[in-house]
């Protein structure tokens, strides 16, 4: 994307190089994190692009801050999430709270196989070492796994209708750790939005597929 666009790609408070800070496990947190960096930087407007829950602090920028929001893509993300997937982050936000860092980052073995389905060996150990670099602080990661499972009970879903800009709703044909359904369901809410659901890829469809995903999110944003 540098090759066309100014790129920022920013760590999230308590993973990579960023502090964990104060904990307040929404994702309006991490939006409004967001806002602080571009402002810093003297930003005005950005497309904003998220994968994950990347798509979520997106989603949230996009309602928060319209006026700084030229474009938005949301890649294998949702705005709700169900019953198991919340208990699912609780029970990770528990254990690093417990047991610290090295649990955490013990339990990426699986975690990063479950994003793909048709890979080599070689991408998804790759994969899974940038996960483990990633998750630098067990507060960090606690605040952000209660944040995704917060969208149990408080969704994002309704509040979709007043995003107003450009987006591009993207997602792996099978993505069984966010299926193409919560895709759907944020295309549907979000006027005059895309939604592409790519072929044979799973979670990771940036990493199974490079060259499709890159292709389609820089033909978007060149569009807008």
């Amino acid at each position: 994307f540098s090759q066309r666009f100014r790129v920022i790609v920013c760590d999230i408070r308590g993973f990579g190089e960023s502090e964990p800070g104060e904990a307040a496990p929404r994702p309006e947190q991490y939006a409004h994190d967001l806002r602080a960096l571009l402002i810093h930087l003297g930003v005005d407007r950005a497309a904003i692009v998220g994968f994950s829950m990347g798509g979520v602090i997106a989603q949230c920028f996009a309602i928060h801050h319209p006026e700084m929001t030229s474009a938005l893509v949301i890649a294998a993300s949702s705005s709700v999430v169900n019953r198991q997937a919340a208990e699912y982050y609780s029970e990770r936000a528990k254990l690093a709270e417990t047991q610290g860092l090295e649990a955490v980052r013990a339990t990426t073995v699986s975690d990063a196989a479950a994003c793909f389905v048709a890979s080599s060996p070689e991408v998804v150990e790759a994969y899974r070492q940038l996960r483990r670099g990633a998750i630098r602080d067990a507060r960090g990661y606690a605040n952000a796994c209660r944040a995704m499972a917060s969208l149990r009970e408080q969704a994002l879903t309704q509040e979709l209708i007043n995003i107003r800009c450009p987006t591009l709703v993207t997602t792996g044909e099978r993505d069984f750790l966010c299926p193409p359904k919560a895709s759907e369901i944020i295309h549907a809410k979000i006027a005059n939005s895309r939604l592409r659901i790519a072929p044979g890829v799973g979670h990771c469809l940036h990493w199974e597929d490079p060259a499709d995903f890159n292709g389609v999110v820089v033909d978007f944003l060149s569009s807008v």
